[in-house]
């Protein structure tokens, strides 16, 4: 009993790590701004002297996906491998539960 007992506190605390790991990933793609802040400015230049919200549109569009790139691929590739070798450590410790189950 004792060890299914330490097992459900480490599942436990390992949850509550990958919950925490998860927002400091959230937090740091949600900083990641400029791209759409230049995206907005440089559409809204182009649209104004067009007279169309087409430009507003597509560059807003394409510096909230450089802002994705940026954070994803740069800003916070620490925090994202922090909580994907949580992850992986949790699929381990299922799959070895699992096996030892059947």
């Amino acid at each position: 009993m004792d060890s299914d007992t330490t097992t459900d506190d480490d599942d436990r605390k390992l949850a509550e790590e990958m919950k925490e790991k998860g927002m400091a990933v959230s937090n740091c793609m949600l900083e990641q701004t400029m791209g759409t802040v230049v995206g907005v400015a440089a559409g809204l230049a182009i649209g104004l002297r067009m007279k169309s919200v087409k430009p507003l549109i597509l560059t807003s569009f394409m510096g909230s996906t450089a802002d994705l790139g940026y954070g994803y691929y740069n800003a916070c590739n620490a925090p994202i491998e922090e909580f994907l070798a949580l992850k992986r450590m949790r699929d381990e410790k299922n799959r070895i539960k699992s096996a030892n189950e059947d």
